[in-house]
C-alpha cells in the first residue's frame, strides 16, 4: 500500500510586513507630531528645526552608525522612563525622548525591513497616515506614545533575530553628494512648514498633519507622473521648479490658501529624488544612499535652525531654494560628464 503524502501546510503569513508598516506610520506620527506639539506649546520658531534635528539625528544610529539590537530596546525603554519623570515635561526632556524614540523605532524598522519586501508606495502611504494623525501628539499622549514605541520595538526584535549590519566605511559617489544636497534643500525648510500650515488652518493644530500630508501626496505621485522622461532632465527641472515654488512660498507665506497650494507643489520637485534611486539600482556596487540621506537630513535641519535663529524663517525658505538650484546644477555637471542628458 502506497501512502499518500500529506499536503504541505499553507505558508505562514509573515508578521514582518504589518509591523514594518506600523513602524513607518509611527515614524511619520512622531516626526510631525513633535512639531505640532511644539507649536501647541507656544515654543519659538527656532525650536521647530531644533526638535526636528533631534528626531533626524536618531536615524544616524541606524545608518551609518548602527547599534546592537539590544541598544534599540534600551533606548525605547529609556523614553518610557523619561516620559514618567516629570509633569509637565520640559523642553530638554522632550528632546531626549524624541532622540530615544527615533533611535529605537527607526533601528527596529531597519531590522524588520531586511526581511520583508514592501513597495515604496506602501511605505509612503503608511507614513502619510502617521502625518495625518500627528495632531494627536499632546502632553497627555507622550507616555502612551513612548509605550507604543517600546511595544513595536520589542515585537520587531522578537520576529527578527538578525542584528544590524556592522559599521563599514561609507563610500562616496556623485550620487551620494547629490543625495546629501537634495535632502539638505528639503530639510532646510520642511520643519518650518507646520507653523505656516498652522497659520493657514486658523491656528488649529489638528489640521496641521493632514495639510502636511498634502506635500507628501505630491511627493508620492511624482515618480509615476514623471518617469516617462529622461531621469537626469526630470531631476534638474524638478529642482528648479522646487526652487521657484520655495521663492514664492517665502514671498507669500502670509496668504493661507496659497501657502497650502505651494506646499503641495513642492512635493513634485522633491519627488524627483527617485532618479537617484534608479541610479543606485543600476550600479553594481552599493552606493549606501540611505546613509547619505540621513546625513543630508541633519545638514539641512542644522542650516535651517541657524538661519531662523540668526535671520528669519523666510531666509531658510530662500536658502532652500538656492540649495535646490545648486542640486540641479550639480546634476547637470554629472550628467554632462557621463553623457546622460
Amino acid at each position: 500500500m502506497i501512502s499518500e503524502r500529506a499536503p504541505a501546510p499553507p505558508p505562514a503569513v509573515s508578521a514582518s510586513k504589518p509591523v514594518y508598516l506600523l513602524l513607518s506610520a509611527f515614524s511619520g506620527f512622531l516626526e510631525i507630531g513633535v512639531l505640532v506639539f511644539a507649536i501647541r506649546e507656544g515654543w519659538s520658531v527656532v525650536a521647530l528645526p531644533a526638535i526636528a534635528l533631534a528626531y533626524q539625528a536618531g536615524a544616524l544610529f541606524v545608518d551609518p552608525l548602527p547599534l546592537h539590537r539590544g541598544a534599540y530596546l534600551i533606548a525605547a525603554a529609556g523614553a518610557v522612563v523619561l516620559a514618567l519623570s516629570s509633569r509637565p515635561l520640559p523642553y530638554p526632556l522632550i528632546l531626549a525622548i524624541v532622540v530615544l524614540l527615533a533611535v529605537s523605532t527607526q533601528g527596529a524598522r531597519s531590522m524588520v525591513a531586511s526581511g520583508v519586501a514592501v513597495s515604496t508606495l506602501l511605505k509612503r502611504l503608511s507614513r502619510i497616515c502617521g502625518f495625518v494623525a500627528a495632531g494627536a501628539f499632546t502632553h497627555a499622549a507622550v507616555f502612551p506614545t513612548c509605550c507604543a514605541g517600546l511595544l513595536l520595538v520589542a515585537v520587531s526584535l522578537l520576529i527578527n533575530r538578525r542584528n544590524q549590519k556592522a559599521w563599514t566605511r561609507l563610500p562616496f559617489s556623485p550620487e551620494a553628494g547629490l543625495m546629501v544636497i537634495h535632502q539638505a534643500h528639503y530639510f532646510c525648510y520642511s520643519a518650518l512648514v507646520p507653523i505656516l500650515l498652522y497659520r493657514a488652518a486658523n491656528l488649529r493644530p489638528a489640521a496641521v498633519g493632514p495639510l502636511f500630508a498634502l506635500g507628501w501626496l505630491s511627493y508620492t505621485l511624482a515618480p509615476s507622473l514623471l518617469k516617462r522622461w529622461r531621469p537626469p532632465r526630470v531631476f534638474v527641472v524638478g529642482h528648479l521648479f522646487a526652487a521657484a515654488v520655495l521663492t514664492c512660498l517665502a514671498a507669500f507665506s502670509e496668504r493661507p490658501m496659497l501657502t497650502v497650494f505651494l506646499w503641495f507643489l513642492t512635493g513634485f520637485g522633491g519627488g524627483t529624488v527617485f532618479v537617484l534611486r534608479l541610479r543606485e539600482k543600476a550600479e553594481s556596487k552599493s552606493l549606501r544612499l540611505d546613509a547619505w540621506e540621513n546625513i543630508g537630513h541633519v545638514f539641512g535641519l542644522a542650516l535651517g535652525a541657524i538661519l531662523v535663529y540668526c535671520l528669519h524663517m523666510e531666509a531658510a525658505l530662500l536658502a532652500a531654494a538656492a540649495v535646490a538650484c545648486g542640486t540641479a546644477a550639480l546634476m547637470v555637471l554629472h550628467a554632462h560628464k557621463h553623457n546622460m542628458l
